[in-house]
């Protein structure tokens, strides 16, 4: 393979490593929701329902000094997280996560276009155990199953995938918590939090030559975060840091590796819980956001959701 075409394919490659960032059920700060939720309701024996109405934008320069390639990608996105937990006991709980969204991008420079698609992003399946160590700490391991809704590759996917991400993920999470004040009136607890996501490798033709495949790697996320609680109402906010790896083509003849690419996120949200309503049902809502910054790909995001829980 010539040099100009190894690189070129190294920026699809590096292009589509921020996949996760876009798709919104893999946010790992907009699930935390359904976690506060359950913080907020306690009860032997649950089924929570949540819709999270988010807007996401992206904006990145596509440059590459090799290819002579460059220009710049604004992304919005905007619609519902729609998630369904069941808590059977205080160990156990499952659930399933999807959502319904439009997801536009506009792209300029060398290679200009337009480009959106609506549907359902991936369905995402996670069930986990909750283990108590004394009064103060809790210990969380989960598994995670993501399957895509949409397996059609297109060349408006070339600069990262429009609405999901076109892979199956299996992935593994586990998380630490230590409560300072743990009263019925407030709580504060610090939460630490680390997830594996593995995506398994697939064709991506028609953006790469047939007989190629793409390794959409690993993706690790460390997430930092404090929690207040008074009565009813959840506080929390922290940092989150991902990293990208063991990114690759495969082609007939070689296989072509990327760098890791790193994100930082910084993000705060607000929950509160009224038993009242006219439904007849307790309701969580809120609302939070998020800012990053991917240095090496010098991307920005933003995005802001609002949200309700409905306990039955």
């Amino acid at each position: 393979m010539k040099p100009a075409s190894k690189n070129i394919l190294l920026f699809l490659l590096i292009a589509h490593t921020t996949s996760h960032s876009v798709t919104l059920v893999y946010n790992l700060r907009v699930r935390r929701i359904f976690a506060v939720a359950a913080v907020l309701e306690r009860m032997k024996s649950r089924t929570l329902a949540t819709a999270v109405p988010i807007y996401f934008t992206r904006s990145r320069p596509l440059l590459e000094e090799c290819t002579n390639l460059n220009g710049c990608e604004r992304r919005r996105t905007g619609g519902a997280i729609i998630n369904l937990r069941h808590v059977p006991s205080k160990h156990w709980w499952i659930a399933a996560t999807t959502a319904i969204a439009t997801d536009h991008g506009t792209f300029t420079g060398s290679d200009p276009f337009k480009a959106s698609r609506s549907g359902l992003d991936d369905l995402v399946f996670t069930a986990g155990y909750r283990h108590f160590a004394g009064d103060n700490v809790q210990l969380v391991a989960y598994g995670l199953a993501g399957i895509p809704t949409r397996r059609k590759v297109t060349l408006e996917d070339r600069h990262s995938p429009l609405l999901g991400t076109r892979f199956y993920n299996m992935g593994v999470g586990g998380e630490v918590s230590y409560s300072f004040i743990r009263e019925l009136k407030r709580s504060f607890a610090t939460i630490a939090q680390i997830r594996f996501i593995h995506g398994f490798n697939r064709s991506w033709c028609p953006i790469l030559p047939a007989g190629s495949k793409i390794q959409p790697g690993n993706s690790i996320d460390m997430l930092f975060t404090a929690q207040y609680r008074k009565k009813r109402t959840v506080i929390e906010g922290g940092y989150d840091g991902t990293f990208f790896t063991n990114q690759a083509i495969i082609t007939p003849v070689e296989t072509i590796k990327a760098d890791t690419v790193y994100r930082h996120t910084g993000y705060l949200s607000l929950s509160h819980a009224t038993f009242e309503t006219f439904l007849g049902k307790p309701i969580v809502y809120g609302a939070g956001f998020n800012a990053s910054y991917s240095p090496k790909i010098e991307s920005k995001t933003f995005s802001f959701w609002i949200h309700g829980s409905i306990v039955f």
